[in-house]
């Protein structure tokens, strides 16, 4: 029988250890992923042995930190742009190595929501890869967006697409546009794919966002706003008495030459 002192995992567990992996009642599960990949085991190993010092990436070392994994990422890169530590750096590099979907889809949530950190007196750290600053941010609260979500998470403020055809757009007009949409205002739990719409069947547009909506629609399919039953009619484009430029209906300034046009 085998002893726990002979355990043949029992020299990555105590590096596991040795790095500060946290909390220690879960020390033989993460023992046991990292053995799933035994290259990087051994690259962990070596690591530890070598007085765990950090990256330097001027260098490449030292250089079990720098081996490329599924995503271009590397445990190096891992540590420095995801602010993780070594430990948790080698676990999401396993991770990255048997399912790379589902390592990048971890990153990608790490990226958008945080991650908790544990320190050495039992408390808990909300954590913010440094990446997220480049991600799109909320205007009404500041949040950070995931790129394919249609409202915000956080406060539900309904994400604008503004297309300007020729020149500035007038900022009056600009913040008509940008109105934000009431957080309870409900909103179908699926948004209808946006389908041509026959032409016979359009004489209404989205109060909202101005798209096209059928004679029969309930829901706008571009924004997901809840459609009124008067919704507003199809206006015909008017010239702009100085430059000629067709303005868009309701429009109050000429987006050509900011003629005011009431």
């Amino acid at each position: 029988m085998v002893t726990p002192q002979e355990h043949p995992l029992l020299p990555l567990a105590t590096a596991i250890a040795n790095l500060g992996y946290q909390p220690t009642s879960l020390l033989w599960n993460a023992t046991q992923r990292m053995a799933q990949v035994p290259g990087l085991a051994q690259d962990l190993l070596a690591y530890v042995k070598a007085g765990s010092p950090p990256p330097d990436f001027s260098q490449q070392q030292p250089a079990s930190l720098f081996k490329p994994l599924p995503g271009g990422y590397s445990v190096a890169t891992l540590i420095r742009d995801y602010q993780f530590q070594a430990i948790g750096a080698f676990l999401i590099a396993v991770e990255l190595s048997l399912r790379p979907d589902q390592g990048k889809a971890l990153l990608n949530y790490f990226l958008h929501r945080g991650y908790w950190r544990t320190n050495t007196d039992g408390s808990r750290d909300l954590i913010f890869p440094p990446l997220t600053e480049q991600l799109p941010q909320c205007p009404q609260c500041r949040s950070r967006w995931f790129e394919d979500l249609p409202r915000c998470p956080s406060c539900g403020l309904v994400r604008r697409h503004v297309t300007v055809e020729d020149g500035p757009l007038p900022l009056e007009e600009l913040a008509t546009m940008t109105r934000t949409q009431s957080v309870d205002q409900k909103v179908p739990a699926a948004i209808a794919p946006n389908h041509p719409i026959p032409p016979t069947s359009v004489n209404r547009r989205c109060a909202q966002c101005h798209h096209l909506l059928s004679q029969n629609s309930h829901f706008c399919p571009h924004c997901g706003a809840v459609v009124a039953v008067a919704a507003a009619p199809i206006e015909h484009p008017s010239a702009c008495p100085k430059c000629g430029h067709l303005a868009r209906p309701g429009a109050k300034f000429c987006s050509h030459c900011g003629l005011n046009l009431n």
